[in-house]
C-alpha cells in the first residue's frame, strides 16, 4: 500500500479500537528509513525482526536494534523478535527495547514456563 493509504488505514483501527499500530520491519532493506516513515505516519511500535532464516544465516537484531532506537528516538516504542533468549534479553532491553518477543527460547525449552518467567523477569 501507499504510504497514505497505510496511514489512512491504521490511523482508522487505532482509533476504532484504541489500540496501538505496530509495523514490522522483518525482511525490509531500508529499515532505518522506513521505521521513521512509518513513525512520521503514525505508527507508534517498530518491530525489528529477525527470521529464522536470517538468524540461520547468523544474523542477529542487534545492529538494526541499534539504528532504528537512534533513528526514531521516544518517537515510538521498539519491539524486538528473533533469537531473543534469556541471556540476550537485557542487552536488548538495554539498547533500547520496550517489547521483548521471545519463541523458540520458550517453546523449545526443557521447562517452557520456567524460560518465559525467567524473561519476564529481565523485561520488567
Amino acid at each position: 500500500l501507499h504510504l497514505s493509504l497505510r496511514r489512512q488505514r491504521q490511523m482508522c483501527i487505532r482509533d476504532r479500537y484504541g489500540k496501538e499500530c505496530q509495523v514490522d520491519m522483518i525482511n525490509v532493506d531500508d529499515k532505518v528509513g522506513l521505521a521513521k516513515e512509518c513513525v512520521a505516519a503514525g505508527a507508534q511500535i517498530i518491530g525489528v525482526h529477525t527470521g529464522l532464516d536470517a538468524q540461520a544465516a547468523g544474523q542477529t537484531p542487534f545492529a538494526d536494534l541499534a539504528a532504528i532506537a537512534e533513528a526514531v528516538g521516544d518517537s515510538a516504542k521498539i519491539s524486538v523478535a528473533g533469537g531473543i533468549k534469556a541471556d540476550t534479553a537485557q542487552q536488548v532491553k538495554d539498547a533500547g527495547a520496550a517489547i521483548i518477543v521471545a519463541g523458540a527460547a520458550i517453546y523449545g525449552a526443557a521447562d517452557p514456563a520456567a524460560a518465559a518467567a525467567e524473561i519476564t523477569a529481565i523485561a520488567h
